[in-house]
């Protein structure tokens, strides 16, 4: 009769589901036209800390996606939780423009 002295093999559930399926993340965020530049500039209003800007409007969402994206990750390495908060849908000033982004997954 001969033993086996092999270690059970254990199975990591990460290797059975290596990407989990991610709800869709959304901006809110807000752009306005500076008067003194000609620059854009973007925040994001549920994402604390999240701002940018570009040369057009369309360059500003790029730029504000890409540093919304470096923040959720760098939280998500970090084991924390994304500080995600509420933001109301405020009336927007003359200047300043509100509305909603989706993130890619």
């Amino acid at each position: 009769m001969s033993v086996d002295t092999q270690p059970e093999a254990r199975i990591d559930p990460a290797a059975l589901f290596p990407t989990r399926p991610r709800a869709p993340i959304e901006l809110h965020v807000a752009v306005s036209k500076d008067a003194d530049e000609d620059e854009y500039s973007i925040v994001a209003l549920n994402l604390p800390g999240v701002a940018s800007c570009g040369d057009s409007e369309e360059e500003a969402i790029g730029n504000i996606k890409e540093a919304a994206a470096g923040v959720i990750a760098s939280y998500e390495d970090a084991g924390l939780a994304v500080p995600w908060k509420i933001a109301a849908d405020p009336v927007p000033a003359a200047d300043t423009k509100h509305f909603r982004i989706a993130l890619d997954a």
